[in-house]
């Protein structure tokens, strides 16, 4: 099986084509679906995790959202996985799992005193 690259992207700075080439992936995998749902959800995420093929070829990714909060007078923060999509020819590789580790240390580290939540939905 080809080996996929993961990239961690800044949801708000992604360009209207990659947004585009998301969507698409998206719609292949999921019914009742359209452009404004997709978009508006894309939308309220904080990273995307796009992961490619050798010729640079979208074959999935994931969003998520960072969320802090005072929950009974002490900080937390929790991370929000969204959309996961990942090509059927490509179920089993591991890349998005390494790639999503290492952004939710890098998360943690960001504030490591503060209790860092998973919400996967």
């Amino acid at each position: 099986m080809p080996e996929l690259k993961a990239q961690v992207r800044d949801a708000g700075s992604l360009s209207a084509s990659l947004r585009s080439g998301l969507f698409r992936l998206y719609e292949q995998y999921y019914d009742a679906t359209n452009e404004s749902i997709f978009f508006h959800d894309l939308d309220g995420k904080d990273y995307v995790i796009t992961l490619t093929d050798r010729k640079e070829r979208l074959q999935g990714f994931t969003t998520l959202a960072v969320h802090s909060c005072v929950f009974d007078g002490h900080p937390l923060r929790a991370i929000f996985s969204g959309d996961t999509i990942i090509d059927y020819a490509y179920w089993g590789e591991q890349t998005m799992a390494y790639a999503w580790a290492r952004l939710a240390g890098k998360i943690k580290a960001q504030q490591h005193d503060v209790p860092l939540y998973w919400f996967l939905v």
